[in-house]
């Protein structure tokens, strides 16, 4: 099944059928004087604007913002140039279609780590943690703060999208941790990474702001709380998984010893070099290049960071061979 992407530039004549989200528009005239409805189609590839036309249309004449649906598209000539010709337009359930893969690009400021996203989700082999995952994103009202919101306000990945950019550097970084491990314990780290920060969709608006929750809570109380509906799904399908993702979202290094689960090791390790990486980055991108310390000071403690002077002058030594 084509994505969006990949319908431009079809010839004339071309019929194709696709999943995606569609927003319907006002009614209005074409060219010939027929009716017809422009239709916003959307993947996670981009987005086209599809025609029903009067007479040659099979759907609903409304649907909800950023419907699922399942499009029967065919390219027509218009006046001037080609178009989208939607013949036939039919809603579709959750869960009927490859979430990650028909999430809207427009929700995403950081619309290319959708593309990683879908890719992540294609990665997992272990059917209660597909199912968990895959319930979490047909779910629109966490999705969609989830790939806009940033990782935090002052501090790291704060670009709008710096959340999902933050989380899919942590399950790439536990995926590389655990390679040897075996492949329910790897893919739940991986989800564990995925969605460690979950609660800052009710700490932070996607234009960095804090929300009202804030005053009160931390992020990491509330991963339990707003994961709870899925962790429920899964307890009826492997509870030992499901109570070690709980058991990892909600361990703090406060509590003193070693954690129970070992994975909480390389979940908050990828936590913290992501995190700092990105904050290291951002600090010494606008100090000069002989700059080796810098001290972060924003709403939480006094952070510093190093780095190691580039000796940009000197050249390698290669070893001389005899001739």
């Amino acid at each position: 099944m084509k994505t969006i992407r990949e319908i431009g530039g079809e010839p004339v004549g071309k019929r194709f059928r696709i999943e995606c989200r569609a927003t319907a528009g006002s009614v209005c005239r074409a060219g010939d004087g027929r009716y017809c409805i422009p239709i916003k189609l959307e993947d996670m590839s981009g987005g086209v604007t599809g025609y029903a036309v009067e007479g040659a249309y099979d759907g609903p004449s409304e649907t909800t913002p950023s419907q699922l649906v399942s499009a029967s598209l065919t390219v027509a000539q218009g006046e001037s140039r080609p178009y989208i010709r939607i013949t036939r337009l039919r809603p579709i359930s959750d869960g009927a279609a490859a979430p990650a893969r028909v999430l809207p690009a427009s929700w995403c400021p950081v619309p290319e780590l959708l593309d990683k996203l879908a890719q992540l989700v294609d990665s997992l082999g272990y059917f209660p943690l597909i199912r968990f995952l895959e319930s979490f994103l047909d779910t629109d009202s966490l999705t969609k703060p989830f790939l806009a919101v940033p990782a935090s306000a002052d501090c790291h990945h704060v670009c709008p999208g710096g959340l999902l950019m933050h989380s899919l550097d942590c399950a790439r970084r536990v995926r590389g941790f655990l390679a040897t491990d075996d492949r329910i314990s790897q893919e739940t780290a991986i989800v564990a990474a995925l969605l460690h920060d979950i609660g800052k969709i009710r700490i932070l608006t996607p234009d960095g702001k804090y929300q009202r929750t804030a005053l009160l809570m931390d992020h990491r109380v509330l991963t339990n709380e707003i994961l709870s509906p899925f962790l429920n799904e899964l307890d009826s399908y492997d509870d030992d998984v499901a109570n070690q993702l709980r058991y990892i979202w909600s361990w703090q290094p406060a509590r003193g010893g070693d954690p129970l689960v070992n994975l909480v090791t390389a979940v908050q390790a990828a936590d913290i070099y992501s995190a700092k990486k990105d904050a290291a980055e951002r600090m010494f991108s606008t100090r000069p290049a002989w700059q080796q310390r810098v001290t972060f000071r924003g709403r939480g403690p006094a952070r510093h960071f190093w780095r190691r002077r580039e000796f940009s002058r000197f050249r390698t030594c290669t070893a001389k061979t005899d001739r």
